[in-house]
């Protein structure tokens, strides 16, 4: 039996037909009184519907309940998060109830999700991501997740992967191309890339040609604690290439900062990098997280005469948050003409600490158009190599044994 707190009646009857799909019968409380009688032993889930206090869960346990408890919010942002761990919680999902979800967490044998013999259902792309969780991993906290004060000022040392994030001051600087490159480049070299889409007018799955049930929106949906198997199935990875993407979705203006907090350091948790393309709106929450958390921010100019000097002020916002250790200027689209040249020249005697240049290579408009791998001439693919190596430096990882991926 499971036990769900929820004082919404109609909240309340669609979690307890849910559950009846997979089996398990589901006993809805509106409320909690002293000295209510309740046979504990055998209540195997407690799911608290949203609203609800953390001394009435603390009640609860002090009466017997030893079971696993499930917070339901539908914006689990990073108060929700907090409050969770002060609860003991250990997941958090949002309404409806996936039924795949729900089945993981069924311990009986299991049950056609439509009640049909023989029937073979078709699953949601997330139903049929969350139907890989196990009920046995899943019953101890992720604390570095839900606790408010995992999250310090700068990324935590104990990640796997480096976070690094391809910024411009405006579009049409090339920084989709210049990560995408990155991403290729550095997947040769035996290191597992998750590359991230977080601007809302990006275009990497179009120009990949690619089609991603799930997208950087669909994350706040995903349960907070997931193993490697769930996290690299929820990613894509483009045919002939070297990496793993997660697109933008419709909404993606839209994700919350605890999000895509979340979202990118679960992803630096199984991937040696993380590759983030962002929006130039620095107004957007998911912008301002990515480059919080960010170990390293590629800066992606031009050296185009018009847009110099705004792009020497961008620079100078970026040093200031983050420090120049940790902003590398990528001048993109460079030229051997004068005006190309004096920008450059200006940029190295503003004795800025990483500055590297990137020719232009006109292979990759047509290799765009015709859906092939990005990887670029000769030149542009000598350029790019001593950038993939200030991003993942030989000797920060180990070789393992198994697949000759970095560990």
């Amino acid at each position: 039996m499971w036990l769900l707190l929820e004082d919404h009646t109609e909240h309340l009857q669609m979690a307890i037909e849910a559950c009846a799909k997979v089996g398990v019968t589901c006993v809805g409380m509106a409320r909690v009184e002293p000295g209510m009688s309740i046979d504990w032993a055998c209540v195997d889930l407690l799911l608290v519907g949203p609203g609800w206090k953390k001394e009435t869960v603390q009640a609860l346990r002090e009466a017997g309940c030893t079971a696993p408890t499930v917070l339901i919010e539908q914006d689990p942002d990073e108060a929700v998060r907090a409050r969770a761990f002060e609860m003991g919680c250990v997941d958090i999902v949002s309404y409806p109830l996936s039924v795949a979800y729900l089945q993981a967490w069924a311990r009986e044998r299991p049950v056609d999700l439509l009640g049909e013999p023989g029937h073979t259902p078709t699953l949601s792309a997330m139903e049929a991501l969350l139907q890989t969780k196990s009920a046995r991993t899943v019953h101890r906290v992720h604390e570095d997740l839900l606790s408010s004060t995992g999250w310090a000022g700068s990324p935590a040392a104990a990640l796997r992967g480096r976070i690094a994030l391809i910024y411009g001051l405006r579009g049409g600087m090339g920084k989709s191309t210049v990560a995408t490159l990155l991403a290729q480049e550095i997947g040769s070299r035996s290191y597992s890339v998750a590359l991230v889409e977080l601007d809302p007018k990006g275009n990497l799955q179009e120009r990949l040609r690619l089609s991603s049930p799930i997208t950087v929106d669909d994350w706040a949906k995903m349960p907070s604690a997931m193993d490697e198997r769930m996290v690299r199935q929820a990613l894509i990875q483009p045919r002939s290439s070297l990496f793993s993407l997660l697109p933008r979705g419709e909404h993606t203006r839209e994700v919350d900062s605890a999000t895509v907090r979340r979202l990118l350091m679960e992803l630096a948790t199984y991937y040696d990098l993380v590759l983030i393309d962002a929006s130039p709106d620095d107004e957007l929450p998911c912008t301002h997280m990515a480059r919080e958390v960010a170990h390293r921010v590629l800066y992606v100019m031009t050296p185009a005469w018009d847009s110099f000097r705004s792009g020497l002020d961008g620079y100078e916002r970026l040093r200031i948050q983050k420090g120049q250790e940790a902003v590398t200027v990528v001048v993109n689209r460079s030229r051997p003409i004068g005006e190309h040249q004096k920008a450059w020249r200006l940029l190295q005697e503003a004795q800025i600490r990483h500055l590297m240049r990137l020719p232009e290579d006109r292979t990759l408009q047509a290799k765009t158009q015709q859906g092939q791998t990005l990887t670029g001439g000769r030149a542009l693919r000598r350029a790019l190599a001593p950038l993939a190596q200030e991003l993942m430096p030989m000797g920060s990882f180990t070789t393992s044994q198994k697949g000759g991926k970095r560990r």
